[in-house]
Parts: C-alpha cells; sequence; structure tokens
C-alpha cells in the first residue's frame, strides 16, 4: 500500500452495537451502502443476543454483508510497555502503544487499510460512543492514511475528530 493515497476519499465507518437489535443494526449498515463488517473485538462473544461471532457473521452473510473478525486490533486484555502517553486513560494509552509498537497491531492496520481501499467498511465493537472504545485510535490511523472516518452513533452520525494520541499513530514507530 503506498502511503496517503491508500484511503484517500474513502469512507470507513464505526459502530457499536450497545442498544442495537440484530435487526436494527443491519438496517443502519443497509443504509449506509456498507458491504464489510470489521470486528475489531479481541474476543467476539457477547451476552447480546446475535452478537457472538457465529451468529453474527451467519446474519451478516445472510443480509449480504461480507464479515471479518480482526482479533488483533481488540483491546481487551491489552498490556502493552507505554513508551509515551497521549491520553489519561492507562488501558487507552497501552492500547495505543500496542498499535504503534506491535507487529501484530501493525499487520493488522495494514491489513485493515487495505480491505478499506477496496469495499465501503465498518468497524464493530460494543461501546456505543466512541469516544470510550478503542475504535477512536484506530479511526486515528485510518484518518492519516486519507480515510473519512464517520461514527455512527444510535441514529446519528458524526465525523471523527482526532484524539491526542493521532500524532503518535500517523507516525508509527519509527
Amino acid at each position: 500500500m503506498s502511503g496517503l493515497s491508500a484511503g484517500r476519499g474513502r469512507v470507513v465507518y464505526t459502530i457499536g452495537y450497545s442498544g442495537l437489535t440484530l435487526e436494527s443494526l443491519v438496517a443502519v449498515l443497509a443504509r449506509l451502502g456498507v458491504e464489510l463488517v470489521v470486528d475489531v473485538r479481541r474476543f467476539p462473544r457477547s451476552r447480546v443476543p446475535g452478537f457472538s461471532r457465529p451468529e453474527l457473521e451467519k446474519a451478516l452473510g445472510e443480509k449480504g454483508f461480507e464479515y471479518r473478525w480482526m482479533g488483533a486490533l481488540g483491546a481487551l486484555g491489552i498490556r502493552y510497555e507505554s513508551r509515551f502517553r497521549c491520553v489519561d486513560s492507562p488501558t487507552f494509552n497501552s492500547y495505543v502503544n500496542y498499535l504503534v509498537f506491535s507487529e501484530e497491531a501493525q499487520s493488522a492496520l495494514r491489513e485493515l487499510a487495505g480491505l478499506a481501499s477496496e469495499r465501503k467498511t465498518a468497524l464493530l465493537c460494543r461501546e456505543r460512543d466512541p469516544r470510550f472504545c478503542h475504535r477512536q485510535f484506530i479511526a486515528d490511523y485510518l484518518a492519516h492514511l486519507g480515510f473519512t472516518v464517520v461514527h455512527v452513533v444510535g441514529g446519528s452520525t458524526r465525523g471523527h475528530e482526532p484524539t491526542p494520541c493521532y500524532a503518535y499513530l500517523s507516525v508509527g514507530p519509527g
């Protein structure tokens, strides 16, 4: 993939399923024209009916959506050495350091950018509000590559506002 041109003009959505039914999630994805749903939970299990990986993958497939689980982009349980601090939350700070310095995370981010360059993509996690979810930091990375990132919250959408970690995610480990 060649630098900033990879995402120029492409839109990536993020959505948290908290408060949604599977049917309402499908309706939102269809309205947005999403083709690929990338599940960015480290452990794609849920107590909410229909949102564990096997059921979700099957239901989305039946409705014409491609489903891809990218557990390497999940945040739950990440404990990574913090070489820098860009947010007050130790958990989020550890996660951002993981995204910047872990080859596993870097590889997953590159794969995600490649997929999102080819199809209209939505990142899926549980947390409704992206300000309280690790999706905001994945969004920083994608925004740096030139993607337009739109967060879906309830029935509305809002553009991504880079976090204080954006500078680190745009430079990478070098």
